[in-house]
């Protein structure tokens, strides 16, 4: 007995997917276009390439052009089909049955079918930088040019986190094959997303335009076809947050995928701009080397959890953040809003039992100029952050002046990201803050603090449970074993915006997905 697999708790930041298929009608029907219309989206960063098997990281550029078997529905309570007609999960999580629609075509009028699923998919096994999170995936049945199933060896709920993002596209192998790699990651990139790759130069923009066999079956979404697609998507490269927002208001730009922490205040006050704000699926943490001699104190751990007020330091930042206690939030699956309240009660900000705490510990401050000492030596903690996200570094010295409220002398450094990270491989730090994000609890099993013995065997028994909320209280095992041992805990994570001129409606979900296929735009 089959079913539709319905996902319990909430996916996070992956933004709007894209879908594939054929020439065959259906779906909810769309206003009629009137005039040739161009869309003109910001985003940060120049694109290392448009192929998600062989890229790192993605943006609006892969979400446009990418096409993927299903998609979480807009409440993230169950899946929904994208290229598929139909989806069916089994009951124990080992098989999810796909019905393609007769005729579906790539964006270039290659066949689309089960076979092409399969090769796709083993592709990505084979060359994707993240072909981890299809490990358990072990093969594509094929039945016909239309039907087909993805067999699993376990239950893999942690799989679909990638399979309904643009890392989960159904690319063109035999394209692939033909060009090789290095064109297919450019300009030869070939999937079923609604678009497809017209122009890029390097550095300033790239251009889009509507792929003619692009078709969805997900019926959240309106349009469904290529009828009513922008004739021509231009995404332009604008790495600095000030310039984005000063084009968007000279309607140089329709839309900024992200709004930088310190425009926020520009952006809401502005009433020809339209904002939408979301969680991001991630978490800025602190972690801790347990193999030193002062951090790997757990009393001086909980210290600084207790000493380290999260609600000052997304005031002082304009709450363009919130606070967390926990390793993931309310976007990501897994999340327990039980758990989360008593972590939050159990570590809210008290300093006086922090210094209660660092006394237990032997830290006193025997010579009265303010920073603890024991043994002749001073409570000096070296406070390594990444710079990944503004907020890390505008938090560090807010969270310096709290800890030397409490008498613990914190030296901060921040870094580059992959300075930080060969610090932590090396065992050279004390204290560091890093930043995660995806939308699955599952990123915990990755994650260097939590590398545990006992912490890791749950994590590894959580991510194939298929039954979602036994799922979540896996989760929950695991973060009590974090609680007890508190190699890391959560410090907080944005409240991500982005935003329109007043002509642009669209639809941003919770989790910051947006179909940007729907997006309207007034004359």
């Amino acid at each position: 007995m089959k079913k539709v697999l319905v996902i319990l708790l909430a996916l996070a930041m992956v933004l709007g997917l894209a879908a594939c298929g054929g020439a065959s009608s259906g779906g909810s029907s769309a206003p009629e276009k009137k005039e040739p219309q161009e869309l003109i989206i910001a985003i940060e960063l120049d694109q290392a390439g448009l192929d998600p098997n062989q890229v790192s990281w993605t943006d609006v550029p892969h979400l446009l052009t990418s096409g993927v078997l299903f998609s979480y529905n807009k409440d993230n309570t169950g899946l929904v089909p994208e290229i598929c007609e139909s989806i069916e999960v089994s009951e124990d999580g080992l098989r999810i049955d796909f019905t393609l629609p007769e005729g579906a075509k790539f964006s270039n009028g290659d066949p689309l079918t089960a076979q092409a699923v399969k090769d796709s998919l083993m592709r990505t096994k084979e060359i994707s930088l993240y072909a981890e999170d299809l490990a358990t995936l072990e093969d594509v049945e094929v039945t016909d040019d239309t039907h087909g199933a993805l067999i699993m060896s376990e239950a893999s709920p942690f799989m679909y986190a990638s399979l309904v993002s643009a890392y989960g596209a159904i690319v063109d192998v035999q394209e692939a094959e033909k060009v090789g790699d290095d064109a297919f990651n450019a300009e030869g990139y070939v999937s079923c997303g609604p678009y497809v790759i017209d122009s890029w130069t390097a550095g300033s923009e790239m251009t889009f335009v509507p792929n003619p066999n692009y078709k969805t079956f997900n019926p959240e979404k309106k349009n469904q076809d290529a009828t009513n697609l922008y004739d021509k998507i231009t995404v332009r490269f604008i790495p600095d947050g000030f310039t984005r927002v000063s084009e968007l208001q000279a309607g140089n730009v329709d839309i900024i995928t992200s709004v930088g922490a310190s425009d926020y205040e520009t952006v809401l006050n502005d009433s020809s701009l339209k904002s939408y704000k979301y969680d991001y699926a991630g978490m800025v943490y602190a972690m801790f080397n347990l193999d030193d001699e002062i951090t790997g104190d757990l009393k001086v751990r909980q210290a600084i959890n207790l000493g380290i007020d999260r609600n000052a330091i997304c005031e002082a930042m304009g709450n363009t953040c919130s606070p967390s206690y926990s390793m993931i939030n309310s976007a990501i699956i897994g999340f327990s809003a039980e758990e989360d309240k008593k972590l939050a009660d159990e570590w809210a900000y008290d300093p006086e039992k922090a210094a209660a705490l660092l006394e237990e510990a032997g830290w006193v401050d025997s010579d009265g100029d303010g920073i603890r000492d024991k043994d002749g030596k001073p409570l000096q903690i070296a406070y390594d952050v990444a710079a990944s996200y503004e907020a890390q570094a505008q938090s560090a010295p807010i969270i310096q002046e709290q800890l030397k409220q409490i008498g613990i002398d914190i030296s901060v450094t921040v870094a580059e990201s992959s300075v930080v990270k060969d610090k932590l491989a090396s065992g050279d730090y004390q204290m560091a803050c890093l930043m995660y994000g995806w939308n699955d609890a599952d990123i915990m099993i990755y994650l260097r603090p939590l590398q545990g013995e006992e912490i890791l065997a749950v994590l590894a028994e959580a991510r194939v449970i298929a039954d979602g909320q036994a799922r979540i209280e896996k989760y929950v095992e695991a973060q009590e074993l974090i609680d007890s041992y508190l190699p890391s805990f959560g410090l907080f994570y944005p409240n991500t915006m982005m935003a329109t001129t007043d002509k642009i409606t669209m639809t941003v979900y919770g989790d910051g997905r947006t179909p940007f296929e729907d997006i309207e735009k007034a004359e």
